[in-house]
């Protein structure tokens, strides 16, 4: 790999002939070649991110604590719906441990 030891790009010569005017053209109108040497290149002002911090948003360490530790708002509530089926409708109804244990109960004698 060859390395060059100048840094600077490799100078652009373009052929201009091609630009010659031709015919009967006014030369008021005939514009002359641009020396791109002359040109100045600006580059682009480098525009700096910054972090913006918002104090209303931001939230102490305490509050923060107080969040974790109380989560009862985030927890939804089970919901008491209706199964599917009769039957476990009927065990749902049924499944409470005083009916379970209680011996004049239907629980043991319900079919499958």
């Amino acid at each position: 790999m060859e390395v060059r030891e100048s840094a600077q790009p490799a100078a652009v010569t373009l052929d201009i002939s091609a630009f010659e005017p031709t015919g009967d053209v006014s030369t008021s109108v005939i514009l002359q070649p641009l020396n791109l040497s002359d040109l100045v290149v600006r580059q682009r002002a480098r525009i700096r991110c910054r972090l913006l911090i918002d104090a209303e948003t931001m939230m102490s360490n305490q509050q923060q604590r107080n969040q974790i530790e109380n989560y009862g708002d985030t927890m939804r509530p089970s919901l008491n719906l209706a199964p599917p089926s009769r039957q476990l409708m009927r065990i749902k109804e049924a499944a409470n441990i005083d009916q379970m244990i209680n011996p004049g109960s239907r629980w043991a004698t319900w079919k499958n």
